[in-house]
């Protein structure tokens, strides 16, 4: 599994929220953090006339740079990690 919640540790007041730490292996939160899309990548919501505070990089609301994204990780072969 690629979460863990094995360590998950729950808190219902004042509202309910839980933790788990570590969430996942250090190697796959590493493969996570190094295939992020690039920021300039998200559209803000202003610019896209919405009335929230957010950035997007979706099918839905930024079209092109996703698919560009996605397009561009099958073609490198999938996730692959920047540490040399």
């Amino acid at each position: 599994m690629f979460l863990s919640l094995d360590s998950l540790q729950v808190r219902y007041r004042p509202y309910p929220i839980g933790i788990a730490q570590p969430a996942m292996a250090e190697d796959a939160y590493r493969l996570c953090v190094d295939n992020f899309p690039p920021l300039e990548l998200f559209d803000d919501y202003e610019k896209l006339r919405k009335t929230s505070k957010k950035f997007t990089l979706s099918e839905k609301e930024n079209q092109k740079a996703y698919k560009d994204f996605v397009l561009e990780r099958v073609r490198i072969g999938g996730i692959r990690s920047r540490r040399v």
